[in-house]
């Protein structure tokens, strides 16, 4: 139960939102189908494995683990997610052309 509340208020929309935002039109299908894929498939690994972790390492080795794969989530938002506020979709389109 902590886990879904922990992710539906931090990561869990992420691939929603950015599929709304960043892409255009005619890719939206495509995106919105491999990110979601990608975010239940991330939620089924952890939900599955986390008491094999916790076996392996002890809570705190979990915690540790999933606190750094998180940061490392963040970086790779900040560093690698371009800004959309006040970006047309053509811009949008324009930046994925020559990135």
């Amino acid at each position: 139960m902590i886990f879904v509340f922990g992710v539906n208020i931090g990561m869990g929309p992420i691939p929603f939102v950015l599929n709304g935002e960043m892409y255009a039109e005619e890719a939206k299908t495509i995106s919105a189908t491999l990110s979601v894929a990608a975010c239940w498939l991330s939620a089924f690994l952890v939900t599955r494995f986390t008491a094999d972790i916790v076996n392996a390492v002890g809570n705190s080795g979990a915690y540790l683990a999933f606190a750094c794969i998180s940061l490392s989530s963040v970086a790779f938002v900040w560093f690698c997610v371009p800004e959309t506020k006040g970006k047309t979709q053509d811009e949008m389109r324009a930046y994925f052309k020559h990135s």
